[in-house]
């Protein structure tokens, strides 16, 4: 029989960097999810770009204006825009993107085991990605766009980078 005096509850707290956990309709844990990221829609504040260009106001994947278009500005391979970040642990970094002026776009979580993967965005596909990744996705949201990510471990996190890529 269920107690109605309150016996059966209890209490739970949650700390301020969601570590705390849940279980999900699958009968599965779950940690809660945050974004370490600092300005993660505002390219043009604590990013830098090498050889590339960041322009607001785009079409997003849902329909507002608030997309960044990343552009290389010069030939060769270092084409990209990155952010510090100082963690550790496992970490997925994601992003929205759509083929533009180019097909292929490169998502990379700098460390001491530097982990990347070529996203096709042309044929919804994963290119090449390395050794140091621990998985990498990418689903259609529809109208061009993909959601991908990359997930990797390491002790000394330092940056993430978006490459404007060739395969």
């Amino acid at each position: 029989m269920k107690p109605t005096d309150g016996s059966g509850d209890f209490t739970f707290s949650r700390g301020s960097n969601l570590t705390a956990t849940r279980v999900d309709s699958n009968g599965l844990i779950e940690k809660g999810r945050e974004n370490l990221l600092k300005q993660s829609n505002q390219f043009d504040t604590t990013w830098t770009t090498t050889n590339t260009s960041v322009t607001s106001g785009q079409s997003g994947y849902d329909g507002s204006s608030d997309a960044w278009e990343l552009e290389a500005t010069s030939a060769g391979t270092s084409r990209y825009i990155r952010q510090g970040n100082t963690n550790s642990g496992v970490h997925t970094f994601s992003c929205y993107a759509k083929a533009g002026t180019t097909d292929f776009i490169r998502l990379q979580i700098t460390s001491a085991n530097t982990a990347f993967t070529y996203f096709d965005l042309n044929n919804g596909t994963i290119g090449n990605e390395n050794a140091d990744t621990i998985i990498s996705t990418i689903e259609d949201v529809g109208s061009g766009w993909y959601r991908i990510s990359i997930t990797a471990s390491d002790s000394s996190i330092s940056q993430v980078r978006i490459y404007v890529a060739q395969e």
